[in-house]
């Protein structure tokens, strides 16, 4: 899934057609995008800091990239 394809399916998942509070209210889009770069954050931080000399830390630093890129991704919309 490309990084915009991304951005987008996670500002979807917080936005007024798909998030509705018990109050009948519901989140407005620049709300839906706060929370997705919210998320992509912890998302990030659970990425663990290793070696970059092996499979598991160059695997690691494609996935952190890819999470940059769909935060910026977000930010753009």
């Amino acid at each position: 899934m490309t990084e915009f394809d991304k951005a987008k399916e996670l500002v979807s998942r917080f936005s007024v057609t798909s998030v509705k509070m018990s109050d009948d209210s519901h989140i407005e889009f620049p709300t839906a995008k706060t929370h997705a770069i919210i998320c992509v954050d912890e998302m990030i931080k659970m990425l663990p800091f290793t070696d970059l000399n092996t499979y598991i830390g160059r695997w690691c630093e494609q996935q952190r990239q890819y999470l940059e890129d769909v935060k910026q991704e977000i930010e753009k919309l």
